[in-house]
């Protein structure tokens, strides 16, 4: 599922990114709109095997300039991920799951399967950390599967530390019932009206269900 993902309570970079069902993990698949729509037109030039009237429509409604930047790549390197970064678009700012090393990389995204950032774990959720990365390095607190995530999340509002209170309640380990209570007590930090129409509709759709008492 891709998605754009926003980490509020903190500065991250606004990204897009891909939530994989199988691994319950996210990825960084673009680090802006442009690289995203590029992937698009990859994809599609080579389902159709080449620029066809339809798609040049659909890149001049997106505002996309280099065309023949997208038809060139396709032809000599096709769609293979590993080879993304050759696009310029996409190579002068990578995403990390694209980015060969991590020196290419210009983000603040912690982690891929393949790259750890470091200096970023303070600032990631469980979702965003691999199972390899988590065994081999030390976690932020809110990352440990056995804290009691309720508690800690309390402890981090209650001293005004809400962007671990934020991360806290984006790692695993809660009942969605208790979630949706947490994710209450920081609207009420939070009066964004963005954000508050997120958590409104998020704690909506879920207590339209029978599946409160569920954990993630």
């Amino acid at each position: 599922m891709m998605g754009l993902l926003k980490h509020w309570f903190l500065e991250r970079d606004a990204v897009i990114v891909n939530y994989d069902l199988e691994t319950a993990m996210i990825y960084e698949k673009a680090r802006n709109g442009q690289q995203f729509i590029a992937k698009l037109l990859l994809q599609m030039n080579m389902l159709e095997d080449g620029l066809t009237p339809e798609i040049r429509e659909f890149a001049h409604i997106m505002d996309f300039k280099n065309l023949q930047a997208i038809d060139d790549h396709a032809e000599e390197y096709g769609d293979i991920p590993n080879e993304f970064y050759k696009l310029e678009i996409i190579g002068e700012d990578p995403p990390l799951e694209y980015a060969p090393t991590l020196n290419h990389y210009k983000g603040d995204f912690p982690a891929s399967d393949e790259l750890l950032n470091p200096d970023q774990l303070t600032k990631a959720c469980s979702f965003e950390i691999p199972g390899e990365w988590a065994k081999e390095h030390e976690l932020p607190t809110w990352m440990d599967k056995n804290q009691d995530k309720k508690l800690l999340f309390e402890d981090y509002l209650n001293s005004g530390q809400l962007d671990k209170a934020w991360l806290t309640l984006n790692s695993r380990g809660w009942m969605i019932s208790d979630a949706i209570q947490a994710l209450g007590e920081l609207r009420k930090h939070n009066r964004d009206p963005l954000f508050c129409v997120i958590a409104d509709q998020y704690t909506k759709g879920w207590q339209a269900t029978d599946r409160m008492h569920l954990n993630y």
